[in-house]
């Protein structure tokens, strides 16, 4: 199988509840990694162009740069507060938004006939959390 690999990057705020250093309202810059595969490679020699990331990058733009990322419905914060606000349905953590962006990619990489083989986020340069299937 043949992969590639983009990286991509946003800021974002969060909290977690019940973790004591994290329960404070705090912010990440987050970097992104998506991998997509396929067995075959298209016309051009590619598993896909690397301009196609765009869509994928117009999703994180939408959603969650510069934005609040928040438990559904548990966030005992004024939500009103903040100009753009995206439920994870959890704790906005790592391993979370991983398997959010994961089914997003899923969603706009299928018409292509790639597969999306993991996404990373990583929270600093040393801690990271991946989600594959």
């Amino acid at each position: 199988m043949f992969s590639i690999t983009k990286k991509l990057t946003f800021a974002a705020a969060h909290r977690l509840n019940g973790v004591k250093k994290c329960e404070n309202v705090h912010g990440h810059n987050y970097g992104v990694e998506i991998t997509l595969g396929s067995d075959d490679l298209n016309k051009h020699d590619m598993v896909l162009n690397f301009d196609q990331f765009i869509y994928i990058e117009q999703w994180i733009d939408e959603h969650w740069d510069h934005a609040y990322l928040s438990a559904a419905n548990t966030d005992q914060l004024n939500l009103a507060m903040f100009k753009k606000v995206f439920f994870l349905g959890g704790k906005p953590t790592a391993e979370r938004m991983a398997r959010c962006l994961f089914r997003a990619a899923q969603d706009i990489f299928e018409p292509t006939g790639v597969t999306v083989l993991s996404v990373t986020i990583s929270e600093t340069a040393t801690c990271s959390a991946t989600y594959s299937e």
